[in-house]
C-alpha cells in the first residue's frame, strides 16, 4: 500500500485527492486498486496528521516527529580525511611499522603517530589537550573503533595531581615520541624522497636559522636545559635552542641544542648532516656575521661552499673598509625597485666580493629607532 494523488478537473478548476492504493495482479497484470479516498488535499488541513498520529499506533516501529529530534553533538571527520590522505600518499604508516615496531612494544606507533599528527595540523596543544579535542573530533583506529579521550576519576584529581588524562593513554602519547625520537633520521631522509617526488621538488635553496624556547624553571636540569642568550624575552629561566632546516620551503629536518650554545658552533654539525643525509651538493649557506665566525668561514672555504653574510655597518671596521670605496656616481648602482638600489664591490684581487644596499625603507626604519632613542633620553 502506497499513497497516491490523483488529479481531476471540473468546471476548468483542477483539484487534487489523495488515496490509498495497492498493486493488484489481475488477468496476467499489474494494476493499481483504490482502497480509500481521503478526500481533496487542500482541504484536509491538520486531520491528514491527526490521521497519521493515530495510524503510528498500529506500527510495529514507532514514528518519531520532526520537531523532536534533535542533534546532541557532530564529530569533526572532514580535516581528518585530508591529513590521513596526506599521510597515506607520504608511505608514513608503513615507514613508522618498520623503524619503530618492535614485539615489545604494546600499541602500534603509527596509529599514536597519526593521532598526534592530526592533532598538531587541525589544532596544536599539549598531550592533555589531545585528550580535549578527541572529544568532537572523530578519528578511527585500524579496527574502525573511534579514539576515546581517557579520563581520571573526579575524586582522584587533586592539586597534587592536577593531570586530567588516565596515565596508561597520556604514557602512550609519549612513549610514541620517543620511538620517533629513535628513529628520527631515517623517517626525516623517507620523508625528504618522498616529497622530492610528489612535488617534483628540485631543492636548490637550503635556509636554517636558530631560535630558543624556555622552560619555567630556574635550575639547569639534564642535559639541554641551559641558561643561554633568550631569543624571547625569558632570560632567567632555562632554555634549549632548536634550529630548523627548510629545503624550498619545506621542513627537513630539526635539531636540539643545550640552550647554553651559540649559534656560530651550531653550523658545522648542521651542514655536514644535512649534505650527507639529503644528498645536497652545492651550499649557499645565508646568515648574519654573528653565526659564521673565522672557523667557521675556513671550513666553508675547505668544503667548496658558498655563502652570503650580512655584517653590521655599525662599529665595524670591516664595513668601514668597504663603505670607503663606495663609488658616489649614479651609474655605479643597480637599481633593484624604487626605494632599494645595490653596488659590488670587490677589494683586491680575491674572489671575495661585498654587496652594499641601499634602501629608503631600512633608512626610514633606523630614523624611526633614533629618535625614539633621542626622546627617551631627553626625557
Amino acid at each position: 500500500m502506497f499513497p497516491r494523488i490523483t488529479k481531476v478537473t471540473k468546471a476548468g478548476k483542477s483539484y487534487e485527492y489523495l488515496q490509498i492504493v495497492e498493486s493488484v495482479r489481475r488477468d496476467g497484470r499489474t494494476v493499481k486498486h483504490v482502497l480509500a479516498n481521503l478526500g481533496r488535499l487542500d482541504l484536509m488541513g491538520d486531520r491528514l496528521d491527526a490521521l497519521v498520529q493515530s495510524l503510528a499506533r498500529f506500527c510495529r516501529n514507532p514514528l518519531v516527529p520532526s520537531d523532536e529530534i534533535s542533534a546532541t553533538g557532530c564529530g569533526v571527520w572532514g580535516p581528518i580525511l585530508v591529513v590521513r590522505h596526506l599521510w597515506e600518499e607520504l608511505g608514513l604508516s608503513e615507514a613508522i611499522r618498520q623503524r619503530c615496531g618492535g614485539r615489545r612494544r604494546q600499541l602500534d606507533p603509527a596509529e599514536t603517530s597519526f593521532v598526534l599528527v592530526a592533532n598538531r595540523l587541525t589544532q596544536p596543544g599539549s598531550e592533555h589537550g589531545l585528550a580535549r579535542w578527541l572529544e568532537h573530533t572523530f578519528i578511527c583506529k585500524r579496527d574502525g573503533r573511534r579514539w576515546q579521550p581517557q579520563w581520571l576519576p573526579p575524586q582522584q584529581v587533586s592539586l597534587r595531581q592536577r593531570v586530567k588524562v588516565a596515565s596508561p593513554q597520556l604514557d602512550g602519547w609519549y612513549r610514541t615520541l620517543d620511538a620517533l625520537l629513535g628513529a628520527k633520521a631515517g623517517l626525516e631522509q623517507h620523508l625528504y624522497g618522498r616529497v622530492c617526488d610528489l612535488f617534483s621538488l628540485k631543492v636548490d635553496v637550503v635556509f636554517y636559522d636558530l631560535t630558543s624556547t624556555f622552560f619555567q624553571r630556574r635550575e639547569p636540569q639534564g642535559t639541554l636545559r641551559r641558561h643561554g642568550h633568550s631569543k624571547d624575552g625569558h632570560p632567567r629561566d632555562v632554555q634549549v635552542v632548536v634550529g630548523v632546516v627548510m629545503a624550498n620551503g619545506w621542513p627537513i629536518t630539526h635539531f636540539v641544542f643545550p640552550g647554553n650554545t651559540a649559534d656560530k658552533a651550531t653550523v658545522q654539525p648542521v651542514l655536514s648532516e644535512v649534505t650527507q643525509r639529503f644528498g645536497i651538493g652545492r651550499v649557499l649557506l645565508v646568515a648574519d656575521r654573528g653565526m659564521v665566525g673565522q672557523e667557521n668561514l675556513d671550513y666553508l672555504k675547505a668544503q667548496g661552499f658558498h655563502y652570503l653574510m650580512g655584517i653590521p655597518g655599525r662599529r665595524s671596521t670591516e664595513a668601514a673598509g668597504v663603505l670607503a670605496l663606495l663609488n658616489d656616481k649614479e651609474d655605479a648602482w643597480e637599481r633593484i625597485d624604487k626605494d632599494n638600489r645595490v653596488q659590488q664591490i670587490a677589494p683586491g684581487e680575491g674572489k671575495q666580493r661585498y654587496f652594499v644596499v641601499d634602501s629608503r625603507e631600512r633608512k626610514e626604519y633606523e630614523q624611526r629607532l633614533r629618535e625614539k632613542s633621542m626622546t627617551r633620553a631627553r626625557q
